[in-house]
């Protein structure tokens, strides 16, 4: 085991074992660190077109926050991170100010991009991470994250990520302050999501010491697997994690053999073979179940990406092939079309390009940028509230009085 640690350290290339992004998982699930490390060792970090924007964004970021002054200059500026090419735009630094105000906003001493250690929480040497910003106060300790990404908003209440962040700048920093208090935030200008969390120092030590135990117990040869939403979402092993299907049979599947594997259940083709009928499910299963469904339906997607993935590989799949998606089709050139379609006077070109107003967001950026109130455009826009979802009980959200709730939704 050390011998192939020693290996997938090397070819991590610096980057941490124990990395804080991904402290979710490992924290939640033990087994998971190991076989997603050899998989990032053999395979890369996955990167995407996403991924590339947000470390274009933090350069920007980091640029203004050191210099005080808005990067003008890269404006247009063309970026290429892990072979996407990335543009500096105007809408970017648009939403990078916000971060950069929301942090500047802040009074103590400031520190831009900090490397933190995080060592002393894990069996490993030279365990360390990026904080996008720290300020620290005579007693208090500010965390603030940057995410750049339209997926989903992350709440910085009982972020792992942050505190482990949180638990390396207090063990670099904390003979030079008086912390009694340590504040996360999380900015997400893009979804308009500012999320903040604050709690003593007390507290935060002792999510160290949880910490310590964790990542030792990741680091056990047979460490045990644990399914859970928030640990399982970015797994990328979870298609073949032999916990994630059992429990997938659990959950919406009939009584089983515990004793026959998974795996031979799944080659007998008796894997998931009787579903209980919906209509003979009690409300109470039927909550049950849909408590469960991200990580069901997250375990599904990971299954089709990996036989796609298989199939686009030149795999040969017994039951299945390879076939073209639903054709799209798209001008080779717009401008060359549109000069075409005004030479020929049987055309009418508003029909061909109709003008159309940009969304409220859209049009409230665009004042934002030119510096024109948009407060008596508010008079013109109907804010309506989206169509009822099912949230969990804690959500922050008040709960719904269903009166005419036909009509006020009806399509």
């Amino acid at each position: 085991m050390r011998f192939r640690m020693k290996e997938i350290e090397i070819k991590l290339d610096g980057h941490s074992v124990f990395s804080p992004s991904s402290s979710e998982m490992w924290l939640n699930c033990s087994g998971s660190l190991l076989a997603n490390l050899a998989i990032r060792a053999k395979e890369g970090s996955g990167s995407s077109e996403a991924a590339a924007e947000g470390t274009v964004a933090h350069e920007m970021a980091e640029i203004w926050l050191r210099s005080g002054h808005k990067p003008i200059k890269h404006l247009g500026e063309v970026r290429t991170v892990d072979g996407f090419d990335v543009e500096v735009t105007d809408e970017m630094l648009d939403y990078v100010a916000e971060y950069v105000n929301w942090c500047n906003d802040q009074e103590g001493d400031k520190f831009v991009e900090v490397k933190v250690d995080f060592s002393h929480l894990t069996p490993i040497p030279n365990q360390k991470g990026t904080s996008d910003h720290v300020c620290c106060s005579d007693e208090k300790l500010t965390i603030t994250d940057l995410k750049y990404g339209m997926g989903v908003t992350v709440d910085a209440e009982n972020n792992t990520q942050l505190q482990i962040y949180a638990l390396g700048v207090l063990h670099d920093f904390g003979f030079l302050y008086d912390f009694k208090t340590v504040e996360m935030r999380i900015c997400q200008p893009r979804l308009n999501h500012f999320s903040t969390w604050e709690i003593t120092v007390e507290e935060l030590l002792k999510f160290g010491e949880y910490v310590k135990e964790r990542a030792k117990a990741a680091l056990e040869p047979n460490a045990e697997r644990v399914v859970t939403e928030k640990g399982c979402r970015w797994c990328r092993v979870k298609a073949q994690c032999p916990e994630q299907a059992r429990y997938i049979e659990e959950v919406i599947g009939d009584k089983f053999d515990a004793e026959e594997p998974v795996s031979e259940r799944i080659q007998n083709d008796t894997y998931l073979a009787k579903l209980p009928e919906i209509d003979e499910l009690s409300m109470e299963d039927v909550e049950k179940i849909y408590s469960k469904i991200k990580i069901v339906t997250s375990f599904f997607n990971e299954i089709e990406k990996k036989l796609l993935d298989f199939a686009l590989k030149g795999g040969k799949m017994h039951s299945y092939k390879l076939v073209s998606g639903r054709k799209t089709r798209k001008w080779v050139d717009e401008a060359l079309t549109l000069n075409f379609i005004q030479q020929d006077t049987v055309f009418d070109l508003d029909e061909f390009q109709p003008r159309q107003l940009v969304s409220v967001a859209q049009a409230e950026k665009l004042c934002k940028r030119h510096k024109i109130d948009f407060e008596p455009l508010k008079t013109l826009v109907d804010e309506s509230s989206g169509r009822p979802t099912i949230a969990p009980i804690g959500d922050k959200r008040p709960a719904l009085s269903i009166i005419d709730m036909d009509s006020k939704f009806e399509d």
